[in-house]
């Protein structure tokens, strides 16, 4: 990941980013978004899907569409860099299948929908152990999206 950051440290501290935690589509979480311009933070919030798309599988094509239309009306210009979280699936761990296919089709819908330049994908534990070694994580869906973007800031600013 740290390579990642050093060939993405320009547009990260001097362009304009947009950082997704995208939500496995669960009751109890919402995909969120937090802007920076120049490594500062802009703007952050929940993609508020109607509690009615998150009633099971038959919603979900309806829940990824809710939250692509959203997105892309709200954000319509290009961003220099898209970070987003992401998880890979190994067989042999105890990841719900269907909370990880889930997640994967929330990563389609939001990548699918927005303009941008570049992407890095991270992995949660990737970004956690940055915020960590800071002593500043705390688990809420829109706090997840300012500290992926945070982490991304914090560590290319270490980069030379």
């Amino acid at each position: 990941m740290i390579k990642a950051i050093k060939s993405n440290r320009k547009a990260i501290l001097e362009g304009y980013l947009l950082a997704v935690d995208p939500s496995s589509g669960s009751r109890s979480s919402l995909p969120a978004y937090a802007v920076f311009r120049k490594g500062i933070l802009k703007s952050a919030g929940e993609v508020p899907v109607p509690i009615e798309l998150m009633k099971g599988i038959n919603y979900t094509p309806h829940r990824l569409k809710f939250i692509g239309s959203y997105l892309r009306d709200r954000f319509p210009d290009a961003f220099d860099l898209l970070i987003i979280e992401c998880i890979y699936y190994r067989i042999n761990e105890k990841t719900n299948l269907k909370s990880y296919q889930q997640l994967n089709q929330s990563i389609g819908a939001i990548t699918s929908n927005l303009q941008w330049n570049k992407i890095l994908n991270v992995l949660p534990w990737e970004w956690k152990k940055l915020i960590e070694v800071a002593g500043i994580y705390e688990k809420q869906d829109v706090t997840d999206a300012i500290q992926i973007g945070a982490a991304m800031i914090a560590e290319a600013r270490k980069c030379q």
